[in-house]
């Protein structure tokens, strides 16, 4: 593996949603020894977009290690004012990493910057439910809550659109899109 920045330290804290502990879910920090196992999870995030590229096994591999890194360089260079997380699930004793939520904060605004989950654990709400907390302690704070979607991204697009967030740009690749909170005005950007 190349070698990465590390992660900056985060003073960011969300509860945990109240119905993950009855799931064996948590949230903890990502640290620097996490990096193997998020190149992974990128990994798998790709495999159905290079299905069909015929490249060789040993190509795809060192293409998806070189993306890897170039997107954890950015997001730990847009981040710096954020956090980074990692969703556990605890089985039969044995926690295990299942995804990541990083967030960047702002002074109006708390920017989704990824939220990606293991394909096992897709559909079964724990998106939903996260994103939820994130947007309940953005509303607390009196902040919108900001991400991108990728036009190629119609699973994730209707999960925003269902959760209240509604497109702002067309900036090409990725639609930028934002939720109020309740009550606020047009004065959060």
């Amino acid at each position: 593996m190349q070698q990465l920045p590390s992660f900056p330290s985060s003073r960011y804290a969300i509860p945990q949603p109240a119905a993950w502990a009855a799931r064996g879910l948590s949230l903890r920090h990502a640290g620097d020894e996490d990096l193997p196992w998020l190149q992974m999870l990128y990994g798998q995030s790709r495999e159905a977009e290079l299905a069909a590229v015929p490249w060789p096994a040993a190509v795809k591999a060192a293409f998806l290690e070189s993306q890897f890194a170039l997107q954890h360089r950015h997001f730990v260079q847009v981040g710096t004012s954020g956090a980074w997380w990692i969703v556990c699930r605890e089985q039969a004793g044995t926690v295990q990493p299942i995804g990541r939520l990083y967030l960047a904060e702002g002074v109006h605004t708390v920017t989704v910057v990824d939220i990606c989950l293991l394909g096992a654990y897709q559909s079964q709400g724990l998106g939903t439910a996260l994103l939820r907390q994130v947007m309940d302690e953005a509303a607390l704070a009196g902040r919108s809550v900001g991400l991108h979607v990728a036009h190629g991204n119609p699973g994730a697009l209707r999960l925003y659109l269902r959760l209240g967030f509604a497109v702002q740009e067309d900036i090409g690749s990725h639609l930028r899109m934002q939720w109020l909170p309740p009550m606020a005005g047009s004065a959060l950007s």
